[in-house]
């Protein structure tokens, strides 16, 4: 028998334990690769990317395996192993759905080819496609066959350890700061790494194999312990003194943006409010939801648009940064009826999609690039995140970061809106009491119509929000007209558009309708994410929204009113409207007519007036000269005379009797205007003397008056009074038929 120079094992028996020990080494180097590979599965959504690994690992060492038992050299050896994994992509493409359309050919070479693209782009956590599947299992075959070769070959586990090194750095670099780190699984690859460099034998003997997996054994335990250690006492420190996230790859890589060519969704409203009765969504869910279409956050003075760009996306979306408070899932069945575009309606904000392929965008909206059409059917799970009122009430608005892009205002602003927009919130003390100005103020001092034209660029708002006949509008011109004034005072605002719950047609079923299509505008808070505001007033037609009566929802809006009384006290006395630079709502016509009805009021008083008085004066001449006893018409025929005389301010003296007051009479006509000769061509006085002469008979010869007197009297007062006013102008005649004085005389 032929033995070893230790003289202790035949040398059949030492080829054999050195094959084995090869073997295990092999294995153990390939399960650090699947170990270093998997570690990618933190960024991929649900367990699959796993077993897909452990087949890659095993499909790689199983060649490798078998091409060197068959002692082929390592060209063909990897020829071998290139045709194997070709086999498995096969595999995969065949076996695992495609969010992708097409031949299997097609959809074969489009997995190789945009793998890289795929898994870089995707939305995180990235869904499982074969696209996105070939990168990694590339690594892992690569890996693992190559480090397998290396100690099969070779018999150097250290030498075929830097391959699965490798792999986990790959994976490390492609996960970036888009998941923690996971400690138990690098002392998982560890404590693989050093069975595979004490599983690994040198030849020269029994006992020199013996010592070297002793030392391999005692380093391997003290590389883990010196690793524990570091993580225990050096991590922490090493995790202070880090100033960023680990670098991203997926910031150098362009994502594929999709076309969204069609109609900017807030230029629709007016087209929905004109057509409400158009049904356009069925839904089906537990309780009335706010559904968002599309989130637009650009504003050049021209038009709201979304600036984020899409991402491809699986059943499993990222979550949105930014939003605290309880969250509520939502689950929701969504029926497409009659709604057209690109954008697929979901709550905000959405966390899982089935039944339909789409792209999402950073702010968690919802695309489907090859558009919606009637009886699409699909299923959306979302959380909504419920932030109490009382919550923002002390609650800042960032400045930088993000948002900082929300704060944007575009050049060319008019001033006239960014005086608008200071006088409106001037009263107001924190961010949140400037929102809630803002949005009661265009709520009641503006009106809704339906009728409105579309358009938010700056004309259009500036005639909206200052123009005398404009202040009417849709939802779109409330929420652009809040989104730029809450932009001018320092609030990150961005429009949405989107649907109220709709109608209840049954339990748990909704109908959505044109005329529940709107916009509003949402304001970004610290600690609280984006809030709703709706500016937008309601109508004597309209019902509040569902939404708005829910428990939550009322006592926000309690929360809400409090803030706003607030600011009705001392400091603030005269509230919201009140303010001499503030736009008043839009009054009737009627109301704006006021100064015509006032002057119409005092001119119809003053008729009154007038009337009233020339009625007594006709009445009290009447009663004078129509009495029943001749000589009572004879003495009220003199008063009238008198009356007249006074009216044209010649009041004879008081101690005048009947004939001298006629002798003073034609004396002082000459200083009256009017000649005292009857004879006169321009209508002379009459001489008084012969109504004094029946005066006096009356006076003192009781029952000496007759008709023929009285008759007589009464012509002669008329036509003395008649004679009078021929020579006054219109205005004097006028006061002497209403001059109240006379009804004063005895």
């Amino acid at each position: 028998m032929v033995t070893s120079r230790e003289g202790d094992v035949p040398p059949p028996a030492t080829a054999m334990r050195s094959l084995v020990s090869r073997l295990v080494s092999a294995v153990a180097v390939v399960v650090a690769v699947g170990l270093g590979v998997a570690v990618l599965g933190r960024i991929y959504s649900g367990l699959a990317l796993y077993p897909w690994v452990a087949i890659a690992a095993a499909g790689a060492l199983v060649v490798a395996v078998g091409v060197n038992l068959s002692r082929l050299r390592v060209i063909f050896s990897a020829l071998v192993s290139l045709v194997a994994f070709i086999a498995l992509t096969l595999v995969v493409v065949y076996v695992v759905p495609s969010m992708d359309t097409g031949s299997y050919v097609a959809l074969y070479l489009g997995a190789l080819r945009n793998t890289g693209a795929q898994v870089l782009t995707a939305t995180i956590p990235v869904e499982v496609t074969p696209a996105t599947l070939v990168l990694p299992l590339a690594i892992c075959w690569l890996a693992a066959a190559t480090g397998a070769e290396i100690v099969l070959r070779a018999g150097r586990a250290l030498l075929g350890l830097l391959p699965a090194v490798l792999a986990l750095v790959a994976a490390l670099v492609l996960i970036g700061p888009n998941a923690p780190g996971s400690v138990p699984a690098m002392l998982a690859f560890i404590f693989v790494a050093a069975v595979a460099l004490a599983a690994s034998r040198p030849s020269g003997g029994v006992r020199r194999a013996v010592r070297h997996r002793l030392r391999a054994g005692v380093s391997a335990l003290l590389a883990v312990i010196i690793f524990v250690g570091a993580v225990i006492v050096v991590g922490p420190a090493i995790a202070d003194l880090r100033s960023g996230d680990p670098v991203d790859p997926r910031k150098y890589v362009t994502p594929p943006q999709q076309r969204l060519d069609q109609v900017n969704p807030l230029g629709e409203i007016s087209g929905w409010a004109q057509r409400p009765n158009d049904v356009l969504l069925r839904v089906e869910s537990a309780a009335p939801q706010r559904i968002r279409l599309a989130v637009l956050d650009n504003y050049d003075g021209l038009a709201w648009t979304p600036s984020s760009a899409y991402r491809s996306a699986g059943s499993v979306l990222p979550t949105i940064a930014g939003a605290s408070g309880p969250v509520q899932s939502v689950r929701q069945r969504i029926t497409v009826v009659g709604l057209n575009g690109l954008w697929l309606p979901a709550v905000d904000a959405p966390r899982q999609l089935t039944g339909v392929q789409a792209s999402v965008d950073d702010t968690g909206c919802l695309v489907r690039p090859q558009g919606l059409q009637p009886g699409l059917t699909y299923t959306v799970t979302s959380e909504v995140r419920e932030v109490p009122a009382s919550q923002l009430v002390t609650a800042d608005t960032p400045t930088t970061g993000e948002v900082a892009a929300d704060l944007t205002v575009p050049a060319g602003t008019p001033p006239t809106l960014v005086a608008l927009a200071q006088a409106m919130t001037k009263q107001a003390n924190t961010p949140y009491q400037r929102a809630l100005l803002l949005e009661r103020r265009l709520k009641s001092m503006y009106a809704f119509d339906p009728n409105a034209a579309s358009g938010h660029g700056f004309a259009t708002l500036r005639f909206f929000l200052t123009a005398k006949n404009g202040k009417r509008g849709t939802s779109e011109q409330f929420a652009a007209s809040f989104a730029l004034l809450a932009r001018i005072i320092g609030l990150p605002t961005r429009v949405v558009v989107g649907f109220h719950a709709g109608n209840n047609v049954g339990k748990g079923s909704w109908v959505i309708r044109s005329g529940d299509a709107f916009a509003w505008p949402e304001v970004y808070f610290s600690g609280a994410g984006w809030v709703a505001f709706d500016p937008t007033p309601t109508t004597s037609a309209t019902k509040p929204p569902q939404e708005a009566l829910t428990p939550q929802a009322k006592k926000d809006q309690q929360v809400k009113q409090q803030q706003l009384d607030d600011l009705q006290g001392p400091q603030g006395k005269k509230g919201p409207g009140q303010d001499p630079d503030v736009p008043r709502p839009p009054a009737p016509l009627l109301l704006r007519l006021w100064p015509l009805w006032t002057v119409l009021a005092v001119f119809l008083v003053f008729a009154g007036i007038c009337t009233g008085l020339a009625y007594a004066r006709r009445r009290r001449s009447h009663a004078r000269l129509t009495a029943r006893d001749p000589a009572a018409r004879i003495v009220g025929s003199w008063a009238e005379v008198l009356d007249a005389l006074r009216l044209d301010r010649r009041r004879p003296p008081p101690h005048l009797s009947a004939t001298e007051i006629a002798t003073w009479a034609v004396r002082t006509a000459d200083q009256a205007g009017v000649s005292d000769d009857p004879d006169d061509v321009f209508g002379g006085l009459p001489p008084l003397q012969p109504l004094a002469d029946l005066v006096n008979g009356v006076s003192f010869s009781a029952g000496s008056a007759v008709e023929a007197d009285a008759a007589r009297a009464v012509a002669f007062a008329q036509g003395y009074e008649s004679a009078l006013l021929r020579h006054r102008g219109r205005l004097r005649r006028l006061w002497w038929r209403v001059n109240p004085r006379p009804l004063t005389w005895s």
